[in-house]
């Protein structure tokens, strides 16, 4: 395609890794007495999203990881660490 004489190239988006993350999100649910689907109930999320969290196949958004360390009275970086600062 072009615009006056000018070639236009679709701009693709640029693909960011995600970034590997350890979580132990289990340890607190587990110590807490709670199931997958009563902590995502709390925190507004599906059941398999904390699945998901809990077996490294997803990383939370922001807000997610707020509302799962107000859950539990932690602070972020007791729930969740960046693999390469273990």
């Amino acid at each position: 395609m072009t615009v006056s004489g000018m070639a236009l190239n679709p701009v693709r988006p640029q693909v960011i890794p995600l970034l590997p993350m350890w979580s132990v999100l289990r340890g607190f649910r587990v110590r807490a007495g709670l199931t997958q689907q009563e902590v995502a109930a709390s925190v507004g999320t599906s059941r398999t999203t904390i699945s998901s969290l809990e077996l490294r196949k997803s990383i939370p958004s922001v807000a997610l990881a707020l509302a799962l360390a107000r859950r539990f009275e932690a602070s972020v970086e007791e729930l969740f660490e960046l693999d390469d600062l273990r």
